[in-house]
């Protein structure tokens, strides 16, 4: 059984100027709530927890644990870094979700970049702004 499941989704609402301005919790919750409900059917002697998650527009991420590991996990943190129209907007950039277990720190990013062949510039360039951009402070832990 994996310890820890890490779980990424791209575009989970349409890319409309009123998504990118008020971002709504609907379509995150409702692909979290099915994850959760599937992990119930197919490990039903191993239950996972939800550690945290967080959308970004059409980004969202999830981070779940094994609930025998809960106890050992500290300094959750979540931040986002949007990278759109030069940082203005989440159509593009990232979610991500910090933890401590046991004394190994691990993060998990999900991004979402921009497409095309000729584009790789521009998506590292995104990537280095994700990198200095991402700040975390600590949850409820």
């Amino acid at each position: 059984m994996p310890s820890i499941l890490a779980i990424g989704f791209q575009e989970i609402c349409d890319l409309t100027a009123t998504n990118m301005v008020w971002q709504s919790s609907a379509n995150a919750n409702r692909w979290v709530n099915n994850v959760q409900k599937h992990f119930k059917q197919a490990y039903p002697n191993d239950e996972y927890i939800l550690l945290g998650h967080d959308q970004l527009v059409g980004v969202c991420l999830a981070v779940f644990i094994r609930r025998d590991l809960a106890p050992f996990v500290k300094n959750i943190a979540i931040d986002s870094v949007k990278t759109g129209m030069g940082g203005k907007l989440g159509n593009k950039g990232c979610v991500a979700i910090r933890l401590v277990l046991h004394n190994t720190s691990i993060c998990f990013i999900c991004a979402h970049f921009t497409a095309g062949q000729n584009e790789s510039t521009e998506r590292n360039k995104d990537y280095k702004t994700i990198l200095e951009k991402l700040s975390f402070q600590p949850v409820n832990n």
